[in-house]
């Protein structure tokens, strides 16, 4: 058998004859991905290390980085420089990571992109401000389209963000 490979955009089909040749198609390049969450936050935990404050709605963001939270991103910033930087940066809308992004992009010369797709899972109005997921009952079972309340069940965040790197 030959391998075939048909194109979903232009349905053009190559058909290959020889180990050369399927070498000669082949991609030379890998994808790599680097995931990054946002620096220490203000209003992100407490004096013993608890959370206390759930910040998932995008009106409400009022919690940029901490001193601290912008000296841990710079020198991750640092580290990403000299294993070669990246070719682009995308963040959620939040001001926390905005903010890192942005000590990212000045440090590798590059524009970040705000992508609203990679967004928090929206717990909802019944948890926002919170210091635990109260929207998330005990005893339920978690799964993937248990809902939060107003908020979103995780398929949804699933199908937008793999939407994303579609």
């Amino acid at each position: 058998p030959l391998p075939v490979w048909k194109c979903t955009d232009c349905s053009e089909k190559r058909v290959i004859g020889a180990i050369e040749e399927l070498e000669q198609y082949r991609y030379t390049d890998k994808n790599r991905f680097f995931l990054l969450r946002h620096g220490i936050r203000q209003g992100n935990h407490d004096n013993n290390g608890r959370q206390i404050t759930i910040n998932s709605d995008l009106s409400q963001d009022v919690y940029d980085l901490t001193s601290e939270g912008v000296t841990q991103i710079g020198e991750i910033a640092q580290k990403l420089k000299e294993s070669g930087g990246v070719d682009m940066i995308l963040c959620s809308p939040f001001l926390r990571t905005r903010h890192t992004a942005e000590i990212i992009s000045k440090a590798l010369g590059i524009e970040s992109i705000i992508e609203d797709r990679l967004r928090e899972l929206n717990h909802g109005s019944k948890c926002e401000g919170e210091d635990k997921p109260i929207c998330m009952p005990e005893g339920v079972p978690m799964d993937f389209d248990t809902d939060h309340g107003d908020g979103e069940n995780f398929r949804q965040v699933r199908n937008r963000t793999f939407a994303l790197v579609k």
